[in-house]
């Protein structure tokens, strides 16, 4: 009986083969990659102390827990987008979804996430490629970026106004 499960294995393997390979000829253009991500779940001490599951393109990478920091790399098509969404294990909590759509061969992303009471927020990020960061954004840099774009938009209001 094990030696006809592994004979109706092999057959389906060479089934899945004969088909893929096809498809992947009449796809000249399609190169895959190879990206590693850095995640970390910021503890919280007092409330909101829920876990987070990671997903990849739809598929399952992992559940963190407070705390946790979650390494893992992936084989990905080039030239498309690519979704990492991040779910709560409470509640009303509405998934966090991030579209990526500038990863390259080499890419480093790394992110670092807190739970909060109504929602996942991404509180900071940067992407590397071959060790050079490309983007880098923190609170701080966030909250700058914020106060100069109001004091702006209320320079070119004043300005507007005294005409």
């Amino acid at each position: 009986m094990k030696l006809l499960n592994k004979i109706f294995a092999l057959l389906f393997c060479v089934i899945i083969i004969t088909v893929q390979i096809p498809a992947l000829a009449e796809n000249n253009d399609t190169h895959v990659f190879f990206a590693t991500f850095d995640i970390s779940l910021r503890h919280n001490i007092i409330k909101s102390k829920y876990a987070v599951t990671v997903y990849l393109d739809g598929v399952k990478v992992d559940r963190m827990e407070q705390g946790d920091i979650l390494t893992f790399g992936a084989y990905m098509s080039d030239g498309t987008t690519h979704e990492l969404r991040f779910v709560a294990d409470k509640k009303g909590v509405p998934d966090r979804v991030w579209t990526l759509g500038s990863l390259v061969p080499g890419s480093v992303l790394t992110c670092k996430l807190t739970a909060k009471h109504n929602q996942v927020k991404i509180t900071s990020h940067t992407l590397s490629v071959n060790n050079q960061t490309i983007v880098s954004v923190s609170p701080d840099i966030e909250k700058a970026v914020k106060i100069a774009g109001t004091i702006i938009v209320y320079v070119v209001k004043a300005a507007g106004a005294a005409k």
